[in-house]
């Protein structure tokens, strides 16, 4: 019974919802609007979704085993503009073409689980992207460094691992107010990545993990008091020798540091000073 369902769906939802599998036929038309690919040759079925499909809207690849789209990927981007959900991931993409900003109205972008180095700069001309999914993106060290230009980002999906690997953040992560999910900051004197960056991104949730505190002048300006979703945060300063006026800095940072009440977990690395506040 539940393949006469299926069978019976998969009829209905023709020509709009496409499912493209190896050795299968499949209706591809002006009319399509939602493909998955299920099949280990990509490049080929890309190439005719381009030329029949130039309204899609959703591009999906399901199927976990690694593919290959060869020189697909560009002509992609330069032809289905009307694309919001756009799915990568399990591919052997070593690359993304920079022309993946012509897909003005993406919402949603998943490069997970590629073997991308570097991500174009680009990318940070998708306005509209609301997620952006990295994980398991083994090769991935840094950030594209106009970051801050995605003002509708809500979910940058990374694994933990990348946290650790990644030396320091693009500058201006503080445009990111929709940003829900931001789980190591660095504070550095630099311009564009000062403690005061977070005072907009009220939205995170989950872990935050602030390094470097002693290059913090003026903690209060994080604001942190009011992230009512914060789970968890980490407080740290580097371990470097410190005197007392070190010691009354951090704990006058500290106090400035009060977290909104909502907060479940509270760690401090290295702190300086001798009391707590009161």
């Amino acid at each position: 019974m539940h393949v006469l369902i299926h069978d019976l769906a998969v009829s209905v939802s023709t020509p709009k919802y496409c499912h493209v599998k190896d050795n299968k036929s499949c209706i591809l038309s002006k009319e399509s609007r939602h493909v998955s690919l299920l099949c280990q040759d990509l490049e080929n079925p890309t190439l005719q979704i381009i030329e029949k499909c130039n309204k899609l809207r959703t591009f999906l690849l399901p199927s976990e085993y690694l593919k290959s789209f060869g020189q697909a990927l560009d002509k992609m981007f330069h032809s289905l503009e009307y694309i919001r959900v756009l799915a990568l991931s399990s591919s052997l993409l070593l690359e993304l073409p920079s022309s993946i900003e012509k897909l003005k109205l993406l919402r949603y972008l998943d490069l997970s689980r590629t073997e991308i180095k570097v991500l174009p700069n680009s990318i940070c001309n998708l306005y509209n992207l609301q997620t952006l999914k990295l994980l398991g993106s083994l090769w991935l060290f840094e950030l594209p460094r106009d970051l801050d230009n995605m003002v509708n980002l809500h979910y940058l999906e990374l694994d933990e691992m990348f946290w650790f690997k990644c030396r320091t953040l693009p500058p201006r992560m503080g445009n990111l107010t929709s940003l829900q999910n931001l789980h190591a900051f660095s504070v550095s004197g630099t311009s564009g990545h000062g403690i005061g960056e977070l005072k907009d991104m009220a939205n995170i949730t989950g872990t935050l993990h602030i390094s470097n505190l002693e290059n913090a002048v003026n903690a209060v300006d994080a604001k942190l008091n009011e992230m009512e979703s914060l789970q968890k945060l980490v407080l740290e300063w580097s371990d470097k020798d410190f005197n007392q006026e070190d010691d009354v800095r951090a704990e006058r940072g500290l106090k400035d540091l009060q977290p909104h009440s909502n907060l479940k977990e509270l760690a401090l690395d290295h702190f300086k000073g001798s009391n707590f506040p009161s």
